[in-house]
């Protein structure tokens, strides 16, 4: 014999569902609904021990004389931040990185970017739910960031791969960053 839900709590029910408001937009486009996002590297010291050894892994293969160059030009290239602000402006994606700001189309259109060391990159930024996408290329280089948004928004787990005709091998690590209130 079927059960029957008591009107009462049949009528609850419905009234909750009702009620109930449609799901918002979630991962990057549900974090810059109501304005920019701002992360705080979680643990800065972690981040550069996480960067240095990246960086070693890659270069351990040169030779001991061009070793230090290279270490050199990626350390530059490669610091741990201690802000990351993500917006939009108009149609286009703005990450500020301790205020140096990266702008390109939403789209993933490429637009030129000009770095702090003065190299000169083609830029794309794309939103693919939870992970900006940010790829950085010139000369025979070629960075991808890979913004992870954790599902509460709360977290923000930065991937970096460096790629170089001139490098052995890649270099990659990660550095995490907790929301700003």
């Amino acid at each position: 014999m079927p059960t029957r839900l008591p009107a009462a709590l049949a009528l609850a029910l419905f009234s909750s569902l009702a009620s109930a408001s449609p799901p918002g937009p979630s991962g990057w486009e549900g974090a810059l609904a109501g304005g920019p996002a701002a992360f705080a590297c979680a643990d800065a010291e972690a981040g550069r021990r996480e960067v240095s050894s990246a960086i070693e892994r890659s270069i351990s293969e040169m030779s001991f004389v061009l070793r230090p160059f290279a270490r050199s030009r990626l350390e530059a290239g490669n610091r741990v931040f201690s802000r990351l602000v993500v917006r939009r402006d108009g149609g286009d994606l703005v990450v500020e990185r301790d205020g140096a700001p990266v702008r390109s189309p939403a789209d993933g259109s490429a637009a030129p970017w000009l770095s702090p060391g003065g190299e000169t990159y083609q830029v794309r930024q794309s939103l693919d739910g939870p992970v900006l996408v940010q790829r950085f290329a010139a000369d025979g280089v070629e960075r991808i960031n890979r913004l992870h948004l954790a599902a509460d928004g709360a977290t923000l787990r930065l991937e970096a791969v460096v790629r170089s005709d001139r490098l052995p091998a890649p270099v990659a690590y990660a550095v995490e960053y907790r929301r700003e209130r």
